[in-house]
């Protein structure tokens, strides 16, 4: 009887350890789980944020020999770039519309909405401002995150 008794003992002692060791692995994973989103949610807003710095600078360091300048189209700003090329001028437009980082490459002459433009990032949204020869360009995260790039143009077309 005695034996049994103890037999019982070391069950239940045994399942609750066990019980115990499963609850904790459980919580690990949970916690685990949510350090990892976390993790991944920052990046991803790193990742468009840097993307969208780095895509709008070499943009304006590729247009830079022609004219660059900022405008409001449709009470959007817009940063409005002109290229010589094959006798007509290309004119590119990057701006934010309708939550995307967007661009508009038309020739100068021809009719355009800014809504036919190019979706290149997820954006909330960004302003440009041009100060003699400095370009600066502020972007804002969806999630409120707000980063500045500021550009000195080297060619004298700037206007």
């Amino acid at each position: 009887m005695l034996n049994s008794k103890r037999k019982n003992f070391d069950f239940i002692f045994s399942m609750t350890l066990f019980c115990v060791f499963a609850i904790c692995s459980l919580f690990m994973v949970m916690i685990g789980a949510t350090v990892y989103k976390n993790c991944v949610t920052t990046m991803e807003s790193t990742y468009t944020s840097r993307t969208s710095l780095s895509y709008v600078a070499e943009k304006i360091r590729q247009n830079d020999k022609g004219s660059i300048s900022v405008e409001s189209l449709e009470n959007i700003s817009v940063l409005k770039m002109e290229t010589p090329y094959n006798n007509q001028v290309i004119t590119t437009y990057i701006y934010c519309y309708n939550g995307y980082l967007t661009e508009l490459t038309t020739a100068d002459s021809s009719m355009f909405s800014l809504k036919y433009g190019n979706k290149i990032l997820p954006f909330n949204d960004i302003s440009f401002v041009l100060n003699e020869n400095l370009i600066t360009a502020t972007f804002t995260s969806f999630d409120g995150f707000v980063e500045s790039l500021i550009i000195c143009l080297h060619a004298e077309g700037g206007s």
